[in-house]
């Protein structure tokens, strides 16, 4: 009964996931650019970061840890951090287009650095640990989750969505690459660095702005 219960659990944390996978972020977006640049293995890299970093955040906000993100201070460093790293991020992907054909180095091809730059994206949104903090305060208070057991399968099935959705773009980009043409390729890089660097823009301002 316990394994059916953490199943279903499971299943619904899975739905959830993939619903939220539904809208395009700048996440997405790097994953995407990530893919289509380095290849596939970086782009999964990349991944894992951001995987590694939600994980966290469902910890932190099953447990109503994010006390400190409510402070206005701390929620707009953490955005500000986030705004820079994507701003980073996107300059990289369009001076990138400039390098391609160039032999990456052994250091790039480890997918080290795609791995930081995953968790740097996903750790400088201090929206994401509020997001997650009110999910499961308000699956608590309705009553859909009991105890750690439900918490940690409702969590895993949350976080196995974000692995496969952002698996399949990546495993989609490179797939696409070879047939959409060097040029097309290239140009679609630096509409996804400036898009990027859109939202960093866009993150920036609402915090200095105090939103």
């Amino acid at each position: 009964m316990l394994l059916r219960d953490s199943a279903a659990l499971f299943a619904q944390g899975l739905a959830f996931g993939l619903a939220l996978q539904v809208a395009v972020g700048p996440v997405c977006l790097a994953v995407l650019g990530e893919a289509l640049t380095w290849g596939l293995r970086r782009a999964l890299a990349m991944v894992l970061g951001v995987a590694l970093v939600d994980g966290a955040y469902m910890a932190v906000g099953a447990t109503g840890s994010a006390a400190l993100l409510r402070l206005g201070l701390a929620r707009n460093a953490f955005g500000l951090f986030g705004a820079l790293i994507l701003a980073a991020f996107g300059l990289r992907a369009l001076l990138a287009q400039s390098r391609r054909g160039v032999a990456p180095s052994p250091a790039a091809r480890s997918g080290i650095g795609s791995f930081a730059l995953g968790i740097g994206l996903t750790a400088g949104n201090p929206l994401t640990v509020l997001f997650w903090t009110g999910a499961f305060a308000s699956f608590i208070a309705a009553g859909r989750l009991h105890g750690k057991a439900d918490i940690v399968a409702f969590s895993l099935g949350c976080l196995s969505a974000t692995l496969l959705f952002l698996a399949a773009v990546a495993w989609t980009a490179r797939c696409l690459a070879p047939h959409i043409g060097d040029r097309a390729t290239r140009w679609l890089g630096r509409a996804i660095g400036v898009l990027l660097i859109a939202f960093a823009f866009r993150l920036a301002l609402m915090q200095l702005r105090g939103q």
